[in-house]
């Protein structure tokens, strides 16, 4: 069921129009919110804020593993994405 919904939600970013000036890809501003540069990172958030509901599936979606393995123990520690 989890992977129906995910793969739901990623065709639905896919075929949403976005809305935004995003210079780059989607995928790439998701990485980029974690970058070691602060304003690279705040242009990347700004962007993904931008983009509404679509741009917080793209964290969702790349960001999956890590909130997944969190929900299941929140207990563990983070594991460092950067």
């Amino acid at each position: 069921m989890k992977t129906k919904l995910a793969g739901f939600v990623f065709l639905l970013l896919l075929t949403t129009p976005i809305q935004s000036k995003a210079s780059t890809n989607p995928e790439a501003l998701g990485r980029n919110v974690l970058s070691e540069r602060p304003a690279e990172a705040r242009r990347a958030v700004s962007e993904l804020r931008a983009m509404g509901p679509a741009g917080l599936n793209v964290l969702f979606l790349l960001y999956r593993d890590q909130i997944n393995r969190h929900a299941a123990d929140p207990s563990a520690p983070p594991s460092s994405a950067r």
